[in-house]
């Protein structure tokens, strides 16, 4: 960010980007507990966030920080620090029921205006389907999983084929007609109408989800269960917690009891007593809840714990999942001396420093 000073970056090791991170994140903390005046004025409505609601803005860091704690916290070497910032919080230092992070500047049914995720996957402003609207689709491992633990929120994640039956996902990897737009799964009435809904809809202008409070949930109930963090709730309360903010962010009529319904079937990695490894049901049903809302987050988690056992493609070379991204061709053709000192980067072996 420093322009034509410095057009060839070093690069710096994973770990120490991560405490620096932790670091403004502790300095963002210590602003924000500063009190308003006549110099540090209230946002108010233009904070897009909270509207200068510093609790939330706090609860908020410290969220983001848990999410970071417990990413490192099966690398022996910051074992140390993660336990001495664990002990630092307490049972309300957290997102709570109902604090999702949302952003909204103030969306428009205009082009370019619109709600982001909307204008991308569902309709433009002129009520037409978007581009990618009939692109997207869910695949048969998250389609299965949500049928097999007879979970309600498969009709909000996902609308039915327009030819009848029930809800299908597709094969990692396959594609062709058997598996176009009309005979599959796609986004559900949680995230865009169907066509006779467009005009009357307000999914448009609802705000980006940026972190949830069921994340949150399952963040503590991980962190209680392993015995990193210590809380007036317990891993059993928090999980439920973590599914019921689910249920409700995604509108599943009834979210509560829907959701209490639903995580008392004796089912593994659903009934938090019924199943055989309490870690896995947690980070299973995070993984759950952070379909559509946070998918990268997903994607490093299972990077992080092997949780779900995503099947391969079937188009796959090999028979390893990647484990990070490789770095972009401009940096080995613009910044080829920097970029070629952190060795031979694999997709698959080359794990970052927490990966599992």
């Amino acid at each position: 960010l420093k322009g034509t000073i410095s057009i060839l970056p070093k690069y710096e090791e994973g770990k120490v980007v991560y405490d620096s991170l932790f670091k403004v994140i502790d300095r963002g903390i210590a602003y924000l507990n500063l009190p308003y005046n006549s110099i540090n004025a209230n946002p108010s409505a233009a904070d897009i966030y909270f509207k200068g609601d510093k609790t939330k803005w706090i609860k908020f860091a410290n969220t983001l920080k848990l999410r970071m704690l417990t990413r490192i916290s099966d690398v022996p070497d910051r074992a140390a620090f993660v336990t001495s910032e664990m002990a630092k919080f307490t049972s309300t230092s957290f997102l709570g029921a109902g604090e999702n992070v949302l952003s909204n500047p103030g969306y428009l049914r205009t082009a370019g205006k619109l709600n982001q995720f909307y204008e991308f996957y569902g309709y433009s402003a002129s009520d037409a389907r978007a581009g990618s609207h009939d692109f997207y689709c869910y695949s048969k491992f998250f389609i299965d999983f949500l049928n097999n633990s007879f979970d309600p929120r498969i009709d909000r994640y996902a609308y039915k084929p327009t030819g009848g039956g029930g809800h299908v996902g597709v094969p990692f990897g396959e594609g062709g007609d058997v598996y176009i737009y009309t005979k599959v799964s796609g986004f559900g009435p949680a995230f865009i109408p169907q066509d006779a809904d467009v005009k009357s809809s307000d999914l448009f202008n609802r705000p980006q989800v940026i972190m949830t409070s069921a994340e949150s949930f399952f963040l503590q109930a991980e962190a209680v269960q392993r015995g990193k963090l210590v809380s007036t709730q317990t891993a059993q309360q928090l999980y439920q917690a973590g599914i019921v903010e689910s249920f409700s962010l995604l509108g599943v009529p009834n979210a509560s009891a829907s959701a209490a319904t639903y995580y008392t079937q004796p089912l593994d990695n659903v009934d938090f007593v019924t199943s055989a490894n309490k870690l896995t049901a947690i980070r299973t049903q995070k993984w759950l809840a952070l379909t559509n809302y946070s998918g990268f987050e997903a994607w490093t988690e299972y990077r992080r714990t092997g949780v779900p056992a995503v099947p391969l493609s079937t188009k796959a070379l090999g028979t390893k999942q990647p484990k990070r991204l490789l770095y972009p061709l401009s940096e080995y053709s613009g910044n080829t001396i920097n970029v070629n000192q952190q060795g031979t980067i694999n997709q698959f072996d080359s794990k970052i420093f927490w990966a599992n």
